[in-house]
């Protein structure tokens, strides 16, 4: 009987181990997939409002964006397209061609890489938060990129940047 009474207690706590670990690894689980990247940003989204963009901004973007370091520490012969577009991806309102230590309007067909973003993140944009702005975008599926360079390539080419990889969330 002692020994029935034994087997039914380890039993039974076997079975409370597995219920336990079971919780514990769910509980593990969510809280992983909300740490995914976008937690970090989660506040950020809450203090900013994004509106539409003005000329002004495109302005202060042109301004902004090449004093920021990810674009001073662009390889010399680097030609990234960046695209802004407000109600669809499709339709692009305004164009700059991203080189080392300088932004210019304008459009190519001969980039390295296309990245597309809705204009209404220019309203918050300053030089310290470039790559917050990006990661924000890309979380609310407001940011693209194309390339017609193979990884290997990319990755060769732009081995100097590749310290902001996280603000595309590389």
């Amino acid at each position: 009987m002692k020994k029935v009474f034994w087997v039914i207690i380890i039993l039974v706590a076997i079975i409370l181990l597995v219920v336990a670990g079971i919780v514990f690894g769910y509980y593990l689980k969510n809280q992983e997939g909300s740490d995914s990247g976008s937690q970090s940003y989660s506040s950020s989204v809450n203090k900013y409002v994004f509106e539409e963009a003005t000329e002004e901004d495109y302005l202060q973007f042109e301004n902004v964006i090449s004093q920021n370091s990810l674009i001073q520490d662009l390889p010399d012969d680097a030609i990234i397209l960046l695209s802004f577009y407000s109600a669809s991806p499709e339709e692009l309102e305004k164009d700059y061609l991203l080189r080392k230590n300088s932004v210019e309007k304008g459009e190519t067909h001969d980039y390295d890489m296309k990245l597309i973003i809705n204009s209404k993140y220019l309203t918050k944009l300053n030089e310290n938060n470039f790559c917050e702005i990006i990661q924000i975008a890309k979380n609310n599926g407001d940011f693209f990129s194309e390339t017609e360079m193979s990884t290997t390539s990319l990755l060769w080419k732009y081995k100097s940047v590749l310290k902001y990889k996280s603000c595309f969330g590389m």
